[in-house]
């Protein structure tokens, strides 16, 4: 017996797709996915700096931004910077920037709390004699660190709304 190259391919997936139908998988951004019933329904706090900002522009990247808003995300960030590498000399040439945010996030329509969390993440940079260089490494830090830890609360959300969204 031979099995042509398409014929082949066909027998394949169908075999891989075997166990997601018995396991009821659903992908979460596909029709009624976990992830369409936030989408453009969720609220982000109003930023009051450049971390909450960046933070903010991310998660509404990734949720959309709610017109008429069913939740509302509430969030505190905290970052420390931590040095990383040290010369002989006592030299610092890299840091860990270091990022927790914790958030709550509360049905507008009852004012209760839907859930809540704390993420952790990490950003790193490299520290040089050049001030100017040094700089904008931390800024590209804050702003990587920033949408991690946005991605991280966006996954979270995403696969934790089958308890709370409705």
């Amino acid at each position: 017996l031979s099995m042509s190259l398409s014929d082949r391919r066909a027998f394949l997936l169908g075999l891989a797709a075997l166990p997601l139908a018995g396991c009821a998988f659903q992908p979460a951004y596909g029709t009624n996915g976990r992830a369409e019933a936030l989408r453009n329904r969720i609220r982000v706090a109003e930023p009051d700096d450049r971390n909450g900002f960046d933070f903010v522009a991310q998660m509404e990247r990734r949720l959309g931004r709610a017109d008429v808003p069913v939740y509302e995300l509430r969030y505190a960030i905290s970052t420390n910077e931590e040095r990383l590498a040290v010369t002989r000399q006592e030299i610092t040439t890299g840091y860990n920037l270091l990022g927790r945010v914790d958030f709550t996030v509360v049905d507008l329509r009852t004012g209760r709390l839907a859930t809540q969390g704390t993420i952790n993440n990490f950003a790193t940079y490299s520290a040089t004699a050049n001030t100017v260089a040094t700089r904008a490494a931390e800024d590209d830090a804050r702003l990587r660190l920033m949408v991690m830890l946005a991605d991280d609360i966006t996954t979270r959300l995403i696969a934790t709304a089958g308890r709370w969204a409705t």
